[in-house]
């Protein structure tokens, strides 16, 4: 006997099949990128920061928490990504590879022609990075980025 498929059912075990591929096998890695003014001037963390408190206090010990950018971003391997960030400052992603079924990334951030920061990091599918930036104001810059695969 003969089995045939619908057209609803080869699509679903495409998109099946596509969503179980390794990152790298798909074209872009797909992030949220977060901005976070950290400081003691201002106590609690604000608007969606709240979900993620735990997170943040582990890490991090200032009293409050503010997104001041944030962007979703798709990006293709070896191409850049950025996102503004106030006083001329830049936060400029790169994915590099998959290792260890992480995906491998650069983070920049520079202000005018001065590199701030430049670190490389693995982040897993659905993970976040929470990472200590530059001084800001009268506390500093946090960079959060989730990758949403």
């Amino acid at each position: 006997m003969k089995k045939v498929f619908s057209t609803s059912a080869l699509i679903l075990m495409f998109f099946l099949f596509v969503s179980a591929l390794p990152a790298q096998a798909q074209d872009k890695v797909r992030v949220i990128v977060k901005a976070i003014y950290a400081s003691n001037s201002f106590d609690g963390f604000e608007g969606d920061l709240k979900k993620v408190e735990d997170d943040i206090r582990f890490h991090f010990n200032y009293r409050g928490y503010r997104t001041i950018s944030q962007q979703e971003m798709a990006i293709d391997f070896g191409k850049q990504g950025g996102l503004e960030l106030p006083d001329n400052r830049l936060i400029v992603l790169t994915p590099r590879g998959v290792v260890e079924k992480k995906i491998e990334m650069n983070l920049l951030v520079v202000e005018k022609d001065k590199k701030l920061l430049d670190t490389t990091f693995r982040l897993a599918n659905k993970g976040t990075i929470y990472i200590g930036g530059p001084r800001y104001k009268d506390g500093m810059l946090l960079i959060a980025v989730t990758n949403t695969l």
